[in-house]
């Protein structure tokens, strides 16, 4: 999981880019890519075992898909969200005060 964290943070970098103006460290990037990959796929595994105790595949494969493909895909989305809200909050003001 760290290391899809980190393919994801440097390809973010090499096809988004950073401004060449706000010359930063990229450690807090990494770090924030990697925590981020961990809590969106561990918490899905999370829902997973938990749709597996209520509507197994075996038994509800079409209430299954119908319960669980909007669950994961608004905790996926709430949690990247919050989590480059505080991003935004935290580490982009670390930079801002580091340029002043």
């Amino acid at each position: 999981m760290v290391l899809v964290g980190i393919v994801i943070s440097f390809l973010l970098d090499k096809t988004v880019g950073s401004n060449p103006i706000l010359k930063h460290s990229h450690l807090p990037d990494y770090l924030v890519s990697i925590a981020i990959t961990i809590l969106v796929w561990e918490g899905n595994l999370r829902i997973d075992d938990l749709m597996n105790k209520y509507f197994p595949w075996e038994k509800k494969p079409f209430k299954r898909i119908l319960v669980h493909l909007p669950v994961i895909v608004v905790f996926s989305a709430v949690l990247i969200y919050l989590s480059m809200v505080l991003y935004n909050l935290f580490v982009c003001r670390l930079d801002a005060a580091a340029t002043e």
